[in-house]
């Protein structure tokens, strides 16, 4: 980031420190816009290279086959952990970042993984649970000493687009459960009690049968 303040150039670069884990800001002055963005690229270069020097020889792969069964299952709800498995097992294993060193993983890396969701057409909204299930495994790995820091942590977060709720009127409720009624399949039964209830997917997907 560049300003100008007083005749002068500020350059701000925002690292993670590797002793403390927090982040920190790197600052520069320059005389010249030239000057400064020639500084900014160094010190974007110095970030770049601090990557690299973690203790763990897995793979990015490796690491995330085990993080989803001896982390998540282990020790968070099951909602979260049939969550992230599909993200680990569909976003994350079959592609090319799954290939390279857990140690040497940059932000670079994440950011090219983020850019491959959104050519496929994945939301934004998509986009951010995929990325807070990246980050917290990160951050486990960061905790373990397995990765000095979190590259995912300089890598802007997807933006959620806002979306209005759609709310049937009560001649459409009407309609629509009378179809399910004449379907008279498992499915149609499963959605006339989302209609009745206002129970959301995931938890309608959680009953038991009486």
């Amino acid at each position: 980031m560049i300003r100008e303040r007083d005749g002068k150039y500020q350059i701000r670069v925002w690292v993670r420190d590797p002793e403390t884990g927090k982040r920190k800001q790197l600052g520069r002055t320059a005389t010249s816009m030239a000057e400064a963005r020639r500084v900014e690229r160094q010190l974007l270069n110095e970030r770049k290279a601090s990557f690299g020097h973690g203790a763990s020889t897995q793979t990015v792969g490796e690491y995330f086959g085990r993080w989803i069964h001896d982390v998540v299952e282990a020790y968070r709800s099951p909602g979260t952990y049939e969550a992230w498995e599909s993200v680990v097992r569909l976003r994350i294993l079959p592609h090319r970042v799954a290939r390279l060193k857990l140690s040497v993983l940059s932000p670079d890396d994440v950011q090219a993984w983020l850019a491959s969701m959104a050519r496929l057409g994945v939301s934004g909204r998509t986009q951010h649970k995929y990325f807070e299930c990246l980050h917290a495994a990160l951050e486990d790995a960061l905790r373990m000493g397995k990765i000095p820091r979190n590259p995912a942590s300089l890598v802007e977060r997807p933006r959620q687009q806002k979306r209005e709720a759609t709310v049937w009127s009560p001649d459409q409720a009407r309609l629509f459960l009378q179809a399910c009624a004449a379907d008279k399949s498992r499915c149609a039964a499963v959605l006339a009690i989302m209609i009745y209830t206002g129970c959301r997917v995931e938890e309608v997907c959680q009953l038991e049968e009486a």
